[in-house]
């Protein structure tokens, strides 16, 4: 996916021809963090969330950005759902999940317990969808609906395929489990193959969020009714949600533009908070239940009385970025104040060097709309405090690019204790793809945050630091990769009852 990038990071190519503002060099490069990335974007519940670097939970936080070595657990009576591009993943109770790798290439999950419901919408070529669990590895072949139920108690695992075709690695051998089929199976032992289990309340669940999610939405008098794929581009995280609230309309300049469902007193980015997520530095979080894909992709726009959010080319391949906002001097003292930015307004992505003399204009049209420029205290900005900036801001002369030079702190990352305790999982999983290393503690990585003035760390840092001290490597359940040398043959059902099943909610 990262060589077929089409210009522009942050996934916005404006309609009309860019001006002298883009970035200089917007093509990808090898240090870059990935592309994609997953949004935790419902739930309902306690659902604890322990973020890569952290032997600690913390509660949850709708619209938050998860990547590799994000961990979450589902209480009693909890569920949560999980998007990354039209891709969802979903919870069941008293499930414990983790991403073990998700970079442009592959999404690879884990289930140490629970049930877990993958939707696979869109699945490329040059694109891998896996599942490690405790008793075996999956891989996802085709688009489809698939469920994966894993009980410690018993310590089995089975998979369902509703629609689509997976390929299963028990640690011995393989075997392709196709649709309308259940799997039961333990560690290095033949699967059992039937027809798929009857569906339950978590099967109902999961249909029902499906049906929230329309595919088409009414884009205005002109157009009628317009698939939500024809009006952004393929693979924008939380666009879904741009169904459900706001409306479409057409522009003319800019083509299809989204209107929020917000005061026109409202201004981007002023509602939320700003935590620390590796490996992409500040990011915006924002409090809306639609606010994910409007402030990591495209950009905004003042039209009249209002702003409008633009959601780029189509043709243009989707970069996450952590937020579309530039960082000026102004506000009182000890304070960051920022702006939105807009569609010709350069972006540079805070990963890389700042460019010399990268100054924006001085009369962009969003500095100079009236409420845009925001202001908050350093301590609460570095403390993720879900407190409304100030407006109203006149920004001094100086740009300080896409991030503040702002060092983070814990809070900027775990936001306090969870109310819910997740049982530490040491069960050992089985993968079909070796997952890159575990990380460094965040504790260990401050000083040199500091040096970088809070701009993330440089993989070569990372790596120098996980050579000279080894012992800020976090540690993790065992993770066994499974090559299989020739396929199993399918084993014929037997007539008799079905060997011991994980018990399933509802059971």
């Amino acid at each position: 996916m990262k060589s077929a990038r089409l210009l522009l990071l942050a996934g916005f190519l404006a309609v009309l021809p860019l001006s002298s503002q883009s970035p200089a060099d917007s093509t990808p490069q090898p240090d870059d963090p990935p592309a994609r990335v997953a949004r935790l974007n419902w739930l309902t519940g306690d659902v604890a969330f322990q973020p890569a670097g952290f032997e600690e939970w913390t509660d949850a936080t709708l619209n938050y950005p998860l990547t590799t070595s994000d961990h979450l657990f589902t209480g009693k009576d909890s569920r949560v759902e999980l998007h990354i591009g039209p891709n969802a993943i979903r919870l069941d109770a008293n499930s414990n999940f983790g991403f073990l790798n998700l970079d442009d290439s592959i999404v690879q999950v884990s289930l140490t317990e629970g049930s877990m419901e993958i939707h696979l919408r869109l699945l490329a070529d040059d694109d891998s969808f896996e599942i490690a669990t405790p008793n075996g590895a999956i891989t996802l072949l085709r688009t489809g609906d698939y469920r994966i139920d894993t009980d410690p108690e018993r310590d089995a695992t089975m998979l369902t395929v509703r629609a689509g075709q997976a390929e299963l690695f028990p640690g011995a051998g393989n075997v392709i489990v196709r649709a309308q089929e259940t799997a039961y199976f333990q560690t290095d032992q033949t699967p059992d193959i039937r027809f798929a289990n009857l569906p339950d309340d978590f099967d109902s669940f999961t249909a029902a969020r499906e049906d929230a999610n329309p595919v088409t939405v009414d884009a205005g008098a002109s157009t009628g009714s317009r698939r939500v794929p024809d009006l952004v581009a393929e693979g924008m995280t939380g666009a879904e949600d741009l169904n459900t609230y706001g409306a479409w309309q057409d522009s003319g300049t800019d083509g299809q533009v989204w209107v929020p469902p917000v005061d026109s007193d409202w201004t981007p980015y002023s509602d939320g908070s700003w935590a620390y997520v590796e490996p992409w530095g500040w990011t915006w979080v924002d409090a809306e239940p639609w606010g994910f894909a409007p402030f990591h992709y495209g950009r905004w726009r003042y039209a009249g009385t209002r702003w409008v959010w633009v959601p780029g080319s189509r043709r243009a391949t989707q970069v996450f970025a952590p937020a579309l906002v530039t960082f000026v001097a102004g506000g009182p003292a000890s304070s960051v104040t920022w702006y939105p930015l807009g569609p010709r307004d350069a972006w540079t992505p805070p990963w890389r060097p700042q460019p010399a003399n990268q100054l924006l204009p001085r009369l962009s049209p969003n500095r100079l709309v009236p409420g845009a420029v925001l202001t908050l205290s350093q301590h609460d900005f570095a403390a993720g405090s879900h407190a409304r900036p100030v407006s109203g801001v006149v920004p001094g002369e100086e740009t300080l690019g896409s991030s503040p030079a702002v060092v983070p702190v814990r809070e900027s990352v775990l936001r306090g204790p969870a109310r819910l305790r997740p049982p530490v999982s040491h069960r050992p999983l089985i993968a079909r793809t070796a997952p890159p290393p575990a990380p460094i503690s965040f504790s260990a990585k401050l000083g040199l945050l500091a040096q970088n003035q809070g701009h993330p760390l440089a993989p070569k840092q990372t790596e120098s630091l996980r050579r000279q001290q080894p012992a800020t490597v976090m540690q993790r359940p065992a993770v066994r990769s499974t090559v299989p040398l020739v396929s199993t043959p399918r084993a014929a059902k037997p007539a008799a009852a079905a060997p011991a099943r994980p018990v399933r909610q509802g059971q």
